[in-house]
């Protein structure tokens, strides 16, 4: 295979797909939700997105002639999904149309009508992607695609182990759902994958449902608010020991059922639940709270199995699961395990960039540098576009081409209590904000996260703000410290600095923190070593760049847009300094 041939991998999960490209040395991965400023971008909605991204990048790299590509996808289907899809849908259909449970009317719990819709996603959208690239996006200068599947958690697994600095370790991928079930386990050794075994119930699913019943919707991926409105309940321990006895865990394995049944055992011990509609959201903390208790012991109880069987002291940890950064936080300490790696897109998203890993080093088994793959992967400010957009005489700006001048300017702005969007670079990969495109702010003002949540995100009061810190400075802020690249994990703040910093400590004394390093982001660290250099404090409020319900930003539009109809103050693109009319400087 040659060295130079464009390889592009497309996450054919029905939710969260992305597109991962490689050709040389330049390798890119975006999750098609940014593109399409459509949050999570569900069914069919990719093909267009496919286009749209694989038409700049076509431009961008220049590519003409490529007589050969390899097509990727993350999904393996069987004949057995393909054929048995029908009787899936008409069995859910029957539940929720004809069967007389009345709880799946009565609680609208209803599984989702689209089983068969997601067989048809993988099975229609293959040649259809294939034609596209072809005849219209290549216009028959290709000679050869060839396409390849790679199975759902192998793809998980790859995207784990190829962006970590181990060589060998264990893999947990816990998941909804994969083609053989919601968990698979691996041990990495040799360069080779090795199943220890596999799981058919979905932990990823049972957060689903438990969302559903707070009130909120999986379907817009509101697992995020069930994990932050924890910190706010108080523990019931009858739902609490419910959910332990629930899920069964025998070493790494695990299983369980929540059906009608289980959904009904559960109503009477919660007294309620709370519909969607209902303004009060806190009525459903004490569920949110001991539901995160029991999931969090069961992850820590999965990944103590994976350990006691002696294969490695590292752990490579994804799927969706992999996103709950407040069971995350408690793994090293409770597992047996020294390291733990869980890489910035560890949820379907990431498999696009897991097939193009797995296909260059186990596949080609081309040489690998064991050190973290920057997280930086996404589309680049396009400064052709901000200069056309500069023209425009009315918008009020500054340019400091200097990085000192612009880090200091911004850290002052910031140190007088103003919100800044700051878009820098590559976009992140994956769903949190890693200080390139984020909204930055004062972590001492104690009003600062109901400002954020209020004027600018439009979000609920109670949803928490993370710190970005620099590495040095970690151990002085959080017990038992951990080094937390990509905002993946949750630690207890020593009690002596919350009150330096009431902007980021969470109801429960924590913060899902982002370790900032000069390697991995030299601009940023720069910026929040300025503020420290103002303030002796060497961590910034850092939430993402958009609003409540929409994706992160992507163009440089985007983001002037969200500036100029929310409470941001100021906005910084590359070395642009936006300000708004209104704002004195």
């Amino acid at each position: 295979m040659r060295e130079d041939q464009l390889q592009i991998a497309y996450s054919n999960s029905f939710h969260d797909s992305s597109i991962a490209i490689a050709k040389n040395d330049y390798l890119f991965a975006e999750a098609f939700e940014r593109s399409a400023q459509c949050k999570r971008t569900m069914w069919m909605m990719p093909l267009f997105y496919f286009y749209s991204s694989m038409q700049n990048l076509i431009q961008k790299l220049k590519l003409e002639n490529e007589s050969k590509v390899l097509l990727l996808t993350t999904w393996k289907l069987s004949w057995d999904q393909i054929l048995g899809a029908p009787l899936i849908f008409a069995f859910y259909w029957f539940q929720q149309h004809v069967s007389s449970i009345q709880i799946f009317r009565q609680k609208k719990y209803q599984v989702s009508q689209g089983a068969i819709l997601f067989q048809l996603h993988h099975i229609l959208h293959l040649p259809i992607f294939k034609f596209v690239l072809q005849h219209i996006l290549f216009q028959d200068r290709i000679k050869e695609i060839e396409s390849k599947a790679i199975t759902h958690h192998l793809c998980h697994a790859s995207n784990g182990v190829f962006t970590s600095p181990f060589a060998e370790c264990v893999v947990m991928s816990l998941d909804g759902s994969g083609e053989k079930g919601g968990g698979a386990f691996y041990h990495f050794k040799d360069n080779c994958f090795s199943m220890l075994g596999h799981c058919h119930a979905g932990l990823g699913l049972l957060y689903a449902d438990v969302t559903s019943l707070c009130g909120f919707s999986p379907a817009k991926g509101e697992e995020w608010k069930v994990m932050g409105l924890a910190a706010y309940g108080k523990l019931l321990p009858s739902v609490y020991h419910y959910f332990k006895a629930l899920i069964k865990i025998n070493g790494f394995k695990y299983d369980f059922s929540f059906g009608a049944k289980e959904i009904a055992q559960l109503e009477e011990l919660v007294g309620t639940y709370r519909s969607a509609n209902d303004p009060d959201i806190l009525k459903s903390a004490d569920l949110a709270h001991s539901f995160q208790k029991a999931f969090s012991e069961a992850i820590i109880e999965i990944a103590r199995g994976l350990n006691q069987l002696g294969l490695s002291e590292n752990l490579v940890y994804v799927g969706g699961c992999a996103l709950n950064s407040a069971a995350n936080g408690m793994i090293t300490s409770q597992s047996g395990f020294k390291s733990l790696h869980i890489p910035s897109a560890p949820g379907d998203d990431g498999n696009s960039l897991g097939a193009i890993l797995y296909q260059r080093y186990v596949v080609e088994g081309r040489r690998r540098d064991l050190k973290y793959l920057s997280p930086y992967l996404g589309r680049e400010l396009d400064q052709t576009n901000l200069d056309r957009i500069l023209d425009f005489k009315g918008l009020r700006h500054e340019v400091l081409a200097d990085q000192n001048l612009l880090t200091q300017r911004v850290a002052k702005l910031l140190s007088d209590g103003n919100i800044i969007g700051w878009m820098q670079g590559r976009a992140e990969f994956g769903p949190r904000a890693l200080g390139n495109r984020s909204i930055l702010a004062d972590p001492r003002d104690p009003g600062m996260k109901v400002k954020i949540n209020k004027l600018v995100k439009f979000r609920e009061e109670y949803r928490p703000l993370a710190p970005s810190i620099l590495e040095d400075h970690g151990s002085d802020y959080f017990e038992n410290y951990q080094t937390s690249y990509y905002m993946e994990r949750t630690l207890v703040f020593k009690q002596a600095v919350k009150s330096k910093i009431p902007a980021v400590v969470h109801q429960d004394g924590t913060g899902r923190l982002q370790t900032v390093s000069k390697e991995m982001n030299p601009l940023y660290y720069l910026l929040i070593d300025q503020f420290y250099k103002l303030t002796g404090v060497p961590l910034l409020v850092n939430t993402s760049l958009n609003i409540m319900g929409k994706p992160i930003v992507h163009s440089e539009e985007d983001s002037l847009s969200l500036f100029y109809t929310t409470g941001l103050n100021y906005l910084v693109i590359g070395n642009t300094l936006f300000i708004k009319e209104s704002t004195h400087v």
